[in-house]
C-alpha cells in the first residue's frame, strides 16, 4: 500500500507545485557545481588545514545529495528552517546597519522628523530619532523579518498570541536600547571615551541577550522538524524498498525521474547559472567601440561558451536544454514534411543522451578555454549531423507513401522534395566551410563521412521515389521496377557499411593515439556490432532471402497466352489483370512473377493456400532456415555519432 500511495503522491506532484519543487531542487546542484568546479573559498570557512577542507568538501557533497532526494515536504520544511534562520540573521545584520546610522547622524537637523519635538540642532535627541521616517522604515523592515520568521514556523512556544508583534519587540530590542541610550548619556562628540565605550558594551550584550529567545524558538523548531525529517527519510527508504520489491528496479527509476523532475531542475539549474555568470561578468569588457567593441563581445561569447560547459553538472544542464530545443526542431520538420505523429518523440532524449557522452568521451570539462570552446563547437556540429539524419529517417518513409498514390496533394510532394533539397544542401555546405577553415583531422575526416553518408541516403531515397512514380502513373506493370530498387538501395547500403568500416578505423586511431578512454573504447564496440555487424548481417540476410526467391521464381512454370486467356483471372498479390506473364505455382494458382518473387521475401507458402510452394535444400551460411521473416529497413544507430570526436 505504501508504494501504491507514493506512486500515487508522485503523479499528483506533477500537476501541483511542480515548478516550485523543481527550484527547491536547485540550491544542492548549485552548491555540488560550486564544489566540483572549485570555485568555493576554502578560507572563508576558516579552513586552512587540507583534512579540514576535504570534509567540508565531503559534507557539503554529501549533503547537497541528501537534500536533492528529499522528498517534496521533506524539502519545504528544510527550506522553511533555513530561511526563518536567514530571517533572523538578516534581522541583526539590519540592527547594526541603524546602530551604526545612529553613531554617525550626530546632528538633529540629519534626521527627517514626523514631528519637530526641538528646534536646537546641536546634538541628537532621541526624540528625533524615533519619530524619524528612518526609525519608522526600520520597524517596518524588522516587522517584515519578524513576520517571516514566524510564518516560516518558528513561533514562540509559550506564547498562543502576539507571536508577531513579541518577535517585533525581540528583534528590535538592540536599537531601541541604543535609542534609550542616547537619551541618557550624552554622547555628542565632548562625550569621554569611555562612556562611549561603556555604551558600546553594553549594546553588545543587549545583542547578545535579544536572540536568547528566537534562537531558542528555532533551535526547539529545527530539532522537532529534524526528528520528523528522520522519519520521512527512513519512511522514504522503506517505500522504496516496497517499490523495488514490489514492481521492480524499472518501475522505481521511472517514478523516481518523475518524483525529481530531472530534466526540468536541470534547465532551471543551467538557466540559473547562466545567469549568474552574465550578471557577474564585468562590464568594462564591453567599453569602447567599432573593432574594439567586436572583440569585446567575442571575448565575451569565448568566456560564457567555455563556462556553461566547465563541469559535468553544467554538461548536464546543457543536454537538458538541448533535449526539448531538438524536439521543437524535430517537431517542426515532421510537420513540414508531414510524417506521423510519435516518429519525434525520442529525438529530444537521444540528442541529450549523444552531447552527454560525447562529453564524457572527450573530457570535455577538463580543457582548457580554448580547446573547450572548440571541443563545444564539434560535438554540437555532430549533434546537428545527427539530427539530419533523424530527418532523413523521417523524410524516407513519407517519399514512399507518396510516391504510391495517386490522389495526394501536390504540396505535400513539394514540401517534402524541399525537405530532401535541404537535406542535401545543408551538408553540402558545411562540407566546404570545414574543408576551406579547418585543418585535416581525424575530427573532419568522420563529420565529413556523416555528411557524405547523408547525401547519398538522400539521393537514394529520391531515385527510389522517382522510380515508383514513374511506375505508379505507368500505364503497364514494369515488372524489372524491384530489381532497380534493390539494385540502388543495396548502393546506399553498401556505402553505408563501408561508411561504418571507415568510420571504425578513424575510431580507432583516435583511441591508440589521440585521445584513449574506456568510454571511447566501449563506444567502439557498441558502433562496431550495431553499424557494421548489423548492417552486414541484414544486408547478406536479405542477398540470401533474395538468391533464394529467384531460384523458387525460375523454378516455376510460366504461363502461356492461352493459359491467361484461359483463366481470366488478376494477380491475388496486386489485383490487377493477367495479361501478359505469370508464373505458375504446384498449387495451380497465378501471380506475376514480380509480385510472387516479393512475397517470397517474406514467405515460403502460396498467397492464396498457403501450401508450400517449393522445398529449398538447406544452406549452411544462409542467415535463415526457412523461417517467415519479414527483414527491416536498416536505420541509423545513434552510436555512430559517439566514437568520432578526436581532439
Amino acid at each position: 500500500m505504501d508504494a501504491q500511495r507514493h506512486l500515487q503522491e508522485v503523479q499528483e506532484q506533477n500537476h501541483q507545485l511542480s515548478l516550485f519543487i523543481a527550484i527547491m531542487r536547485v540550491p544542492p546542484l548549485l552548491i555540488l557545481d560550486g564544489i566540483c568546479g572549485l570555485r568555493i573559498d576554502m578560507s572563508v570557512f576558516g579552513a586552512q588545514n587540507w583534512l579540514l577542507q576535504t570534509l567540508i568538501i565531503l559534507s557539503g557533497v554529501v549533503g547537497s545529495i541528501i537534500v536533492f532526494f528529499l522528498p517534496a515536504k521533506a524539502l519545504r520544511s528544510l527550506y522553511q528552517v533555513a530561511l526563518a534562520l536567514a530571517a533572523l540573521v538578516t534581522s541583526m545584520w539590519w540592527n547594526n546597519v541603524f546602530i551604526a546610522k545612529i553613531d554617525e547622524k550626530r546632528s538633529s537637523s540629519e534626521w527627517t522628523s514626523v514631528f519637530q519635538l526641538r528646534s536646537t540642532n546641536s546634538t541628537t535627541f532621541y526624540g528625533d530619532i524615533v519619530f524619524s521616517l528612518d526609525f519608522t522604515l526600520y520597524l517596518c523592515v524588522q516587522t517584515l523579518y519578524a513576520f517571516l520568521f514566524v510564518m516560516l514556523g518558528a513561533k514562540s512556544y509559550w506564547l498562543r498570541n502576539g507571536n508577531l508583534l513579541y518577535h517585533v519587540v525581540w528583534f528590535s530590542i538592540p536599537v531601541v536600547f541604543r535609542i534609550f541610550v542616547e537619551g541618557i548619556y550624552d554622547l555628542d562628540g565632548e562625550a569621554s571615551e569611555d562612556a562611549k565605550n561603556q555604551v558600546g558594551h553594553i549594546v553588545y550584550i543587549v545583542k547578545i541577550t535579544a536572540l536568547f529567545e528566537p534562537v531558542v524558538n528555532l533551535t526547539i523548531s529545527m530539532v522537532g522538524k529534524a526528528l520528523w525529517l528522520l522519519f520521512r527519510i527512513s519512511r522514504f527508504i522503506r517505500v522504496c524498498t516496497g517499490i523495488v520489491k514490489q514492481l521492480g528496479l524499472t518501475i522505481f527509476l521511472e517514478s523516481e525521474w518523475t518524483r525529481l523532475q530531472v530534466p526540468k531542475v536541470l534547465r532551471i539549474f543551467f538557466a540559473c547559472r547562466f545567469l549568474l555568470h552574465i550578471l557577474d561578468f564585468p562590464t568594462e569588457a564591453f567599453s569602447g567601440s567599432g573593432d574594439d567593441t567586436s572583440k569585446h563581445l567575442a571575448a565575451a561569447s569565448e568566456e560564457v561558451a567555455a563556462h556553461v560547459c566547465d563541469t559535468f553538472i553544467a554538461v548536464l544542464g546543457i543536454s537538458a536544454i538541448l533535449s526539448p530545443v531538438a524536439s521543437f526542431m524535430a517537431d517542426l520538420s515532421r510537420k513540414f514534411i508531414g510524417g506521423h505523429e510519435g516518429e519525434t518523440e525520442h529525438v529530444g532524449t537521444m540528442t541529450s543522451i549523444l552531447f552527454f557522452i560525447l562529453a564524457l568521451q572527450t573530457g570535455l570539462p577538463s580543457l582548457d578555454r580554448t580547446k573547450r570552446v572548440a571541443r563545444l563547437y564539434r560535438n554540437i556540429s555532430l549533434l546537428a549531423t545527427a539530427h539530419l539524419h533523424f530527418i532523413h529517417n523521417i523524410l524516407h518513409p513519407v517519399l514512399m507513401q507518396l510516391s504510391t498514390s495517386v490522389v495526394t496533394p501536390l504540396q505535400r510532394h513539394v514540401r517534402a522534395l524541399a525537405a530532401a533539397l535541404m537535406l542535401l544542401i545543408l551538408p553540402a555546405l558545411c562540407i566546404w566551410y570545414w574543408w576551406s577553415v579547418l585543418t585535416i583531422s581525424t575530427w573532419l575526416l568522420a563529420v565529413t563521412a556523416f555528411c557524405v553518408e547523408l547525401i547519398v541516403k538522400v539521393m537514394v531515397s529520391l531515385i527510389v521515389y522517382a522510380l515508383f512514380m514513374y511506375d505508379t502513373f505507368s500505364q503497364s506493370q514494369w515488372e524489372s521496377l524491384d530489381d532497380y530498387v534493390y539494385y540502388i538501395k543495396a548502393i546506399g547500403s553498401t556505402f553505408e557499411f563501408l561508411s561504418g568500416i571507415f568510420l571504425f578505423i578513424n575510431g580507432f586511431w583516435i583511441l591508440v593515439f589521440e585521445s584513449g578512454g574506456i568510454i571511447r573504447a566501449a563506444m567502439m564496440c557498441i558502433h562496431a556490432y550495431f553499424n557494421i555487424f548489423q548492417v552486414g548481417k541484414d544486408g547478406w540476410k536479405k542477398f540470401y532471402l533474395r538468391r533464394q526467391a529467384v531460384q523458387k521464381i525460375n523454378s516455376l512454370p510460366e504461363a502461356t497466352p492461352e493459359q491467361l486467356r484461359r483463366v481470366q483471372d488478376v494477380c491475388a498479390i496486386c489485383y490487377q489483370e493477367l495479361t501478359t506473364t505469370a508464373r505458375i505455382t504446384p498449387c495451380q494458382h497465378f501471380f506475376h512473377g514480380a509480385c510472387l518473387r516479393k512475397w517470397l521475401y517474406m514467405q515460403d507458402s502460396c498467397p492464396l493456400c498457403h501450401q508450400v510452394i517449393m522445398q529449398v535444400e538447406e544452406d549452411t551460411s544462409s542467415p535463415t532456415q526457412g523461417q517467415e521473416e519479414v527483414v527491416p529497413e536498416h536505420q541509423d544507430h545513434p552510436n555512430q555519432f559517439l566514437v568520432q570526436d578526436a581532439r
